[in-house]
């Protein structure tokens, strides 16, 4: 049976690919020094504490926003989230949703509803049309920033969620356009936590920490909210999984702290590209592949190496190394901590960045 994973963003084109095992290639280069070889190495941190600098605070305008009740009542969450959620088309026929994220008329949306296009053309709850301009992007991430002209549109916020709060089996609701129909809604719940979900491109960066949702989601709920029972946002719809090319059950979406993290830069008009080694990894951070020509290649990484620590942050399993990873930059050197044949080693590796989608 073949599957396809097919993006949510409306229009005659929708990327989809066969599903297959996934061999995690995170991917980049430099010089072995052997243990006792030098005194100046850094003290790791841990994992967590690496973490605790990751997630973004939300703006004041988002940490405003009060969030509803506890109990699941979609009407009430429908009255106080629609208002925020957009509709957007463009000039190249792939349309999807967004919603604001500030009173200055930004909106996040996936990063396939408005890629190549020329023009992008919002629709409001409030039914007023504005053209929109590209702020930012992440690629990798699916996610890109629009902003439209705060005076040609009424503008509704809604409040982030807890994203360390959400759980499986807890309701959840979707508002979008799906096949073009502006601010529908659907229900369901959190089926699962922590998916990884496959690229559209062959060698390209896997997306982690997916939340899974049974809540009905189609071409066009791309870029749109899915919220828990207090209206809260807790991710991005962005794709789902069918054998049919369409609905059937499983769709994904992007959590919360993944948007709280790149927002700020996506704001400041970065389009983001995320580091990677260039390895596969194996049980115990074992590196069981290095691909040819890579960063890691040219450093001198090989197969059977285990990797420890990067950039002093100490590796435990592999969200340890993409929680590092997104600490880093594209073109920065890293130091990476690696035992091999029990010896410690220290290689100094180029960050490159991940194909683009």
């Amino acid at each position: 049976m073949r599957t396809f994973l097919i993006s949510l963003g409306g229009g005659a084109v929708m990327s989809a690919i066969t599903a297959a095992a996934i061999l995690l290639v995170v991917g980049t280069s430099a010089e072995p020094v052997a243990e006792g070889g030098s005194n100046s190495q850094p003290v790791l941190a841990t994992a967590a504490e690496s973490r605790d600098g990751l997630r973004a605070q939300p703006t004041p305008v988002l940490s405003g926003v009060q969030p509803l009740a506890a109990a699941f009542d979609p009407a009430r969450i429908y009255e106080r989230v629609a208002p925020a959620v957009v509709t957007i088309a463009n000039n190249i026929g792939q349309g999807g949703s967004g919603f604001f994220v500030d009173d200055e008329g930004q909106i996040l949306t996936n990063h396939h509803v408005v890629e190549g296009a020329q023009s992008i053309r919002v629709r409001t709850w409030s039914g007023e049309i504005a053209e929109a301009e590209l702020v930012g992007s992440d690629p990798a991430n699916d996610l890109a920033l629009i902003r439209v002209d705060p005076d040609e549109v009424t503008i509704a916020l809604l409040a982030f969620g807890n994203p360390d709060a959400v759980r499986v089996g807890d309701p959840v609701a979707a508002i979008g356009a799906p096949h073009g129909f502006s601010h529908s809604l659907s229900t369901g719940i959190v089926s699962g936590l922590e998916r990884v979900v496959q690229p559209i491109i062959n060698g390209g960066r896997s997306h982690f920490g997916i939340i899974q949702t049974d809540a009905a989601l189609n071409p066009g709920n791309s870029g749109g909210v899915l919220v828990d029972a207090a209206g809260a946002l807790v991710g991005v719809p962005f794709r789902i999984e069918s054998p049919i090319r369409a609905f059937t059950g499983v769709a994904f979406a992007i959590p919360v702290d993944t948007i709280e993290r790149v927002l700020p830069r996506m704001a400041a008009g970065e389009h983001i590209r995320h580091p990677r080694l260039g390895v596969g990894l194996a049980e115990g951070m074992e590196i069981s592949a290095v691909q040819e020509g890579s960063a890691a290649d040219r450093a001198g990484l090989r197969v059977g190496d285990v990797l420890r620590g990067i950039g002093g942050v100490a590796l435990s399993d592999v969200d340890d190394l993409i929680a590092a990873l997104e600490t880093l930059r594209v073109g920065e050197t890293a130091t990476v901590e690696l035992r091999r044949n029990g010896v410690r080693y220290w290689r100094q590796i180029d960050l490159e960045p991940w194909p683009q989608p």
